[in-house]
């Protein structure tokens, strides 16, 4: 009741003149301006737009500006939540904040003011006041602005950055599977030149087969023929028929000729046989070629020097990547000083830093099972030690030799021979110093 006694008291209120509200109209337009700077920008009464860019707010502009503060609460709220006596004076602040009975504060205000003449030194040197303090917000205000232009730039850069990775990643995949295409193509004509081969080399044993059968029952004619001249020459002389004599040599004669045809033959189809399996044993066992393995070495992006750190980190941290390492090639290298049992320890501790970083599955093989304490467990790699008689080269050979062609694997060591024959089974290969570089870092 007393609230709606005060309000209709100031209903009653002269009325106050606009000139007297110059420092809160000044400071309603200073902040709109500085609001509409930010991003976003803050709201503000429209009405205001025109008056965002003068220096000084002509007296003629009071009464528009007036009414579009009364016209918004929020934005009338607003201002009087920041303003301050430096900023605005005491009639201002009044009429900004509102508070019961600030009706009769500006009207005793009003008649103090009229009462006292003024002293003009000491006004002006309240607007300067006002003034400076107003430059000092928008200079804030302007450095909150700057401020968060700067992060939005960053922030589309970042952006800008990510499209761009992700239309390199999208072109690689591209590639990727248009090289699978191929390679699946490649594989399907090997795989028809194997069966084509087998296929000539069944064929070549059937021939060969027949010609050997053919080649027996003319070496049986002819023996036979060769026992029954032997028999004629050794028996005694005794009438015979002659024309029973020719019939027999005839026979002979064809027996003979059918021999050496035989003969000729067989030797055509071992002739065809190893021109066409030119890798035929003599005991005419066909081997046929094995296909190529079907594993890709990891592509490595542009940019990154083939032998660098960079290209290390790149390839350890492809998603399923297996990374085999030479064990004692790291260790010797990376730990010299120390005996084989502390180079053994610290070859695996920064292995395990690599594998807490990145998940990658890596397996440390070691010359020598027969080593006391190799056989201690760990959680975050595989230690592979040896057979007595076989050496770390051989067992990383072997691993890359039986694991799927599907999974990419990389080898780390400084050994030549072993890097090439890993090479030409498609790992990807590091040395073990961009190894230590990466596991240092």
């Amino acid at each position: 009741m007393e609230q709606q006694q005060v309000e209709a008291a100031a209903d009653e209120a002269l009325p106050i003149p606009d000139r007297v509200l110059r420092s809160a109209l000044e400071f309603a337009v200073d902040m709109a301006a500085a609001g509409a700077k930010l991003r976003p920008p803050l709201p503000s009464p429209d009405a205001l737009r025109p008056f965002l860019r003068l220096q000084r707010l002509p007296s003629s502009a009071f009464a528009r500006v007036r009414r579009a503060v009364e016209d918004d609460p929020p934005f009338l709220a607003r201002l009087a939540d920041v303003a301050t006596p430096e900023l605005v004076d005491d009639i201002g602040l009044a009429w900004l904040r509102r508070q019961p009975g600030w009706r009769s504060t500006i009207d005793e205000l009003l008649v103090g003011r009229m009462g006292n003449a003024p002293d003009r030194l000491a006004a002006d040197r309240r607007e300067q006041r006002r003034r400076q303090a107003a430059e000092d917000a928008a200079a804030k205000a302007r450095a909150v602005n700057a401020a968060t232009q700067e992060q939005l730039n960053r922030e589309r850069a970042a952006r800008e950055h990510e499209q761009a990775e992700r239309r390199r990643l999208i072109d690689e995949l591209r590639i990727a599977q248009t090289r699978l295409g191929e390679l699946e193509s490649t594989v399907a004509t090997l795989r028809e030149q194997a069966n084509r081969a087998k296929a000539a080399a069944e064929d070549a044993e059937a021939a060969t087969a027949r010609a050997v059968a053919r080649a027996d029952s003319a070496e049986a004619a002819r023996d036979a023929v060769l026992a029954a001249r032997v028999e004629a020459l050794t028996a005694p002389p005794a009438p015979f028929d002659t024309e029973e004599l020719r019939r027999s040599h005839a026979h002979a004669l064809r027996g003979v000729h059918e021999a050496e045809r035989a003969m000729r033959e067989l030797g055509r189809a071992l002739a065809d046989l190893r021109s066409e399996t030119p890798e035929a044993s003599p005991d005419r066992t066909v081997r046929v070629r094995r296909p190529r393995s079907r594993r890709s070495p990891l592509p490595i992006p542009g940019g990154l020097y083939g032998h660098s750190a960079a290209v290390a980190e790149h390839l350890l941290r492809v998603p399923g990547v297996v990374a085999l390492v030479d064990g004692y090639n790291v260790a010797k290298l990376g730990w010299p000083t120390l005996d084989l049992v502390g180079q053994r320890e610290q070859c695996i501790l920064v292995c395990e830093n690599i594998a807490r970083r990145w998940g990658t599955a890596i397996t440390i093989v070691f010359d020598g099972a027969d080593v006391v304490g190799t056989s201690a467990p760990r959680r975050l790699v595989r230690v592979a030690f040896s057979p007595p008689g076989v050496i770390a080269d051989d067992v990383l050979r072997a691993e890359v030799a039986v694991a799927d062609h599907r999974q990419p694997i990389v080898v780390v060591t400084n050994d030549q021979a072993v890097i090439a024959d890993v090479r030409a089974e498609g790992a990807n290969t590091l040395s073990s110093d961009q190894f230590l570089a990466v596991a240092r870092h």
